[in-house]
């Protein structure tokens, strides 16, 4: 299984650093595991969650609320 660093999936994902952080803040995205020295180790599956996030909708699109 491959773990990636935090700025390697901004870079994948295409935001950055301190947008991951602030989804993971809000409870956007689910918080990944860490590692021994308490750094994040996100996987694949993070990443497909932080993509889904992003893609969500269009960007500047309004959120119908019915």
């Amino acid at each position: 299984m491959a773990f990636y660093r935090t700025v390697e999936v901004a870079e994948k994902v295409g935001v950055t650093k301190e947008t991951l952080y602030k989804w993971l803040r809000k409870g956007k995205i689910p918080e990944p595991d860490r590692d021994y020295r308490n750094y994040r180790i996100w996987t694949e599956a993070d990443i497909r969650n932080c993509l889904k996030y992003k893609n969500r909708r269009v960007p500047g699109e309004k959120a119908v609320r019915r």
